[in-house]
C-alpha cells in the first residue's frame, strides 16, 4: 500500500487512517497524525515541527507504519525532500484514507502510487475454478497442512503439483514422542530407586503422588483407546512396552502397515478425547493444576512441612544459643572461683610459712 505528496503549509493537520506510505515536502509545518481509535495522535510542535522531527514522532509511536526521510537529490529542488511511510502489514484490508485540513498554503495534494491487494490463488479451471485471496505472500488453508509461498505474480501460468504422505515425517513425530516418554520414565526410575547396600532411596521413593502419576501414564500407554479407527492402542501399530515399561516400535511390519492409515495413526495419539497423547497431557495437567493437582497440593505440605521443620530448627538454635550461653557463665564464674580459691590458698600458705619460721625463731633464743 503506497501513497504520495507534496506540499507546502505553515500548519497543517492531517489525519491518517488505515496504513500505507505517503511523502511530503512540508518541511516547515506543525503536524498532527492522528489514526483510528487504536492508538493516540501525534503531535509535532514547534520544538521538532521538521521533516525529520516527524518521521521519529511516527517511529516512536509504534502505530502500524516505519516512517524514513527520502533525498531525491538535488535536481529535485524544493521536492527533494520527501517523507515515507512503509506499512508493515500488506493486502487489500491495509488500504488507507487520507483526511487534511491545510491553512497557510496551497495544500497537500495526494497521490496513489500503487493500490493495495491481495494475493491470488486460483484453484482449478474454467466455472469450477476458486479464487483464494491472501493478505500476504504466504496462503494458508487451501489444503490441511499445506502452505504456499508465492514468489511472483504469473497470471497466465498454470502450475501444476501432487500431495504425497510423508511417512518419514510421521515416523519420526511418533519416535519423538515415544523418546519424551521414556525420559519421564527414566525419570521417575531414577527418583524411585533403592539401594539395599547403603539401604538409601530416592529423593521421591515412596512417594504416592508421583507413583500415582507414573501409573497413570503407564496405563495410558498401554490401554485401549475409543478413537473410533482402526487402532484401539499402541500394540497394534506395532508399539510395546518393554520389562522397564519403556516404549518402543518393536513390529516393524505391522507398523509400516499402520502408516498407511495415517488417520487412524493421528486419531491413535491426537483424538480429543481419548487420544494416547491426549490422555497423557490430561494426566499430567489433573496432578500440576495449580489449585486441586495432586503434584500441586503435595508440594504445598512439603512446604509447608519445610516451614515448620524451619520453625522449630530456630527454635532449637535459640535454645542451644541460650544454653551455651548459660554454661559460658557458669564457666566464667566457676574460673572466677577457682582464682579466688587459689589466690586465698596462696595467702593462706604464705601466713603458714610466716608462723614456722617465727616459731624457729622463738626457740633458738631459748
Amino acid at each position: 500500500v503506497i501513497y504520495a505528496g507534496t506540499g507546502a503549509a505553515t500548519s497543517t493537520g492531517l489525519s491518517f487512517y488505515g496504513r500505507g506510505v505517503l511523502k511530503s515536502t512540508d518541511a516547515g509545518a506543525t503536524w498532527t497524525l492522528v489514526g483510528s481509535a487504536q492508538f493516540e495522535p501525534i503531535t509535532l510542535n514547534s520544538e521538532n515541527n521538521t521533516l525529520t522531527g516527524l518521521r521519529d514522532a511516527i517511529n516512536s509511536a509504534n502505530v502500524g507504519v516505519r516512517a524514513s526521510v527520502l533525498d531525491a537529490g538535488e535536481a529535485a529542488g524544493n521536492d527533494r525532500y520527501k517523507l515515507v511511510l512503509n506499512a508493515e502489514n500488506s493486502g487489500s484490508a491495509a488500504r488507507i484514507q487520507l483526511t487534511t485540513n491545510l491553512t497557510g498554503g496551497p495544500g497537500l495534494a495526494m497521490t496513489d502510487l500503487q493500490a493495495p491487494q491481495d494475493a491470488q490463488v486460483v484453484m482449478g479451471t474454467g466455472p469450477g475454478a476458486v479464487t483464494v485471496n491472501s493478505s500476504t505472500n504466504k496462503v494458508t488453508g487451501i489444503l490441511p497442512g499445506v502452505t504456499l509461498d508465492l514468489h511472483e505474480a504469473k497470471p497466465d501460468k498454470v502450475l501444476s503439483f501432487s500431495l504425497s504422505r510423508h511417512a518419514t515425517a510421521v515416523r519420526s513425530k511418533i519416535e519423538s514422542f515415544l523418546a519424551n516418554y521414556n525420559g519421564v520414565v527414566g525419570y521417575f526410575q531414577s527418583q524411585f530407586a533403592y539401594d539395599k547396600t547403603t539401604g538409601t532411596g530416592g529423593p521421591l521413593f515412596g512417594d504416592s503422588t508421583a507413583l500415582s502419576l507414573q501409573n497413570s501414564l503407564a496405563q495410558t500407554a498401554t490401554d485401549n483407546r475409543q478413537v473410533g479407527g482402526k487402532f484401539a492402542n499402541l500394540a497394534s501399530i506395532g508399539i510395546t512396552t518393554d520389562k522397564t515399561g519403556k516404549l518402543s516400535i518393536t513390529d516393524e511390519e505391522l507398523f509400516g502397515k499402520a502408516m498407511s492409515n495415517p488417520g487412524d495413526v493421528q486419531k491413535l495419539f491426537a483424538d480429543e478425547q481419548f487420544g494416547v497423547a491426549t490422555k497423557m497431557r490430561k494426566a499430567v495437567d489433573l496432578a500440576t493444576n495449580g489449585l486441586t493437582g495432586t503434584v500441586t497440593m503435595q508440594d504445598k505440605r512439603l512446604s509447608e512441612r519445610f516451614d515448620e521443620l524451619d520453625k522449630k530448627i530456630a527454635v532449637l538454635n535459640d535454645r542451644a544459643s541460650r544454653y551455651e550461653e548459660l554454661l559460658r557463665l557458669k564457666f566464667t564464674a566457676m574460673e572466677s572461683a577457682m582464682a579466688s580459691l587459689k589466690s586465698q590458698s596462696s595467702a593462706l600458705s604464705a601466713q603458714l610459712s610466716t608462723s614456722s619460721s617465727s616459731s624457729s625463731s622463738s626457740s633458738s633464743k631459748s
